[in-house]
């Protein structure tokens, strides 16, 4: 059986040549990463801007309290994301580095929070 390496590399060379592969580097997984977080919590303040609004014209009262359940389980959600949202700045030192990304997430998270 024939060690297959040189065959394997030229392969592999070929294809780069060919096809051109996107790098894909750290940095571009933690922007990423951040970007989800951020979008599901954006998703969720939305969300939370809305059942406050239906909340306010619900009559029955089992349903008021299934209402404010959900409320509560949504600010429990943007309070837990919140904290992946800081904890992942402050362990990238890339986006901790930016004062960009952390005034923009402090300022971001204060006027997104409904009362």
């Amino acid at each position: 059986m024939a060690k297959t390496d040189r065959i394997d590399a030229e392969l592999l060379c070929e294809f780069g040549k060919v096809m051109r592969p996107q790098t894909v580097t750290a940095a571009k997984l933690e922007q990423e990463h951040l970007r989800e977080l951020e979008s599901q919590r954006r998703h969720l303040t939305r969300l939370l801007v809305m059942e406050l609004n239906r909340g306010a014209r619900i009559s029955d009262a089992c349903v008021q309290r299934l209402n404010r359940r959900l409320i509560k389980q949504i600010k429990e959600q943007i309070e837990q994301l919140d904290l992946l949202i800081k904890g992942h700045i402050d362990q990238s030192r890339e986006l901790s580095q930016s004062s960009r990304h952390s005034s923009l997430y402090r300022d971001k998270m204060q006027e997104e929070q409904p009362n």
